[in-house]
């Protein structure tokens, strides 16, 4: 682990605990997305980064990230992202099976979603822009690395699906019918504690605690969020929250993110005022 966080990759301490799946699941595990300018955050640009998936295959993505050293001890920090990649191979080898076949036998395949997987190749995506120099351009690397199947077939970042497909997929987590209720609530609940939440609150903000593999609101935070809604916004433009009496708001748009900065009170802030109104008529 290294010694510091701004250390160079050689100044280490030893390592004292296993990375578990929880840490996995709660982005504790010590590494992932190092926004400073560190040693660190520069070694692992191109392999921890997304948006785009892994450009390579889960077994070259292992060995790369074995030689690397942790950011952080496990369980003691909130990174992003990247425990999202690890437990995607995970998954694949506790299965013995591909994930996107996982998924089609436990999720996709039972609740109809028919518009959410895995790129085959074949799909007719509308193009997607990111900003440079204050303008738009296409975003070429994101576009060719949905243009084929993946070779790392990634949930941190690698699947494609629709609006209606995915506010499916919520309802059915809302309504208890794709987890157990309380696997469910445990999922939708603030599992960071100390020194955990500094991650996460720098990058999102104050008021906001992780689950498993969502943001939680924990505190009163915009006018159009509440304690207890849980969701995120994703770098690849898309944004998603459940509210806690189960109004779901779901957003894809086609421009990449530039950072932690950007938002989506644009679409949030009028949800909440038609949510408002709609409360007030009863």
């Amino acid at each position: 682990v290294l010694a510091s966080p701004d250390a160079p990759l050689s100044v280490t301490v030893p390592v004292r605990g296993p990375v578990t799946l929880r840490h996995l699941l709660t982005l504790t595990a010590g590494f992932g997305i190092d926004f400073g300018d560190t040693p660190y955050s520069r070694a692992t640009r191109e392999l921890l980064w997304g948006p785009n998936p892994p450009d390579m295959d889960p077994d070259t993505y292992l060995a790369r990230l074995a030689e690397l050293p942790l950011a952080a001890q496990p369980g003691q920090r909130w990174m992003y992202h990247s425990g999202a990649d690890l437990l995607s191979v995970l998954l694949a080898k506790i299965a013995g099976k591909p994930l996107s076949q996982l998924l089609a036998e436990r999720i996709t395949g039972p609740f109809g979603l028919d518009g959410t997987g895995f790129p085959t190749g074949e799909e007719n995506f509308p193009a997607v822009y990111q900003e440079e120099d204050g303008a738009l351009v296409e975003a070429g690397a994101y576009r060719d690395a949905f243009s084929a199947p993946p070779q790392f077939e990634s949930l941190g970042g690698g699947m494609v699906s629709t609006v209606p497909d995915y506010v499916a997929f919520l309802s059915a987590l809302t309504d208890d019918v794709l987890l157990p209720a309380g696997t469910a609530a445990s999922m939708a609940a603030d599992h960071l504690t100390g020194s955990q939440r500094a991650g996460l609150t720098e990058m999102a903000g104050p008021g906001q605690g992780w689950g498993y593999m969502t943001a939680v609101q924990t505190e009163p935070g915009a006018a159009w969020s509440e304690p207890g809604m849980w969701g995120w916004a994703g770098g690849s433009g898309t944004s998603a929250a459940v509210y806690p009496n189960g109004d779901i708001g779901v957003v894809f748009t086609q421009r990449l993110m530039s950072g932690p900065q950007d938002s989506f009170d644009w679409f949030w802030e009028p949800l909440g005022r038609v949510r408002g109104a709609l409360r007030s008529s009863g």
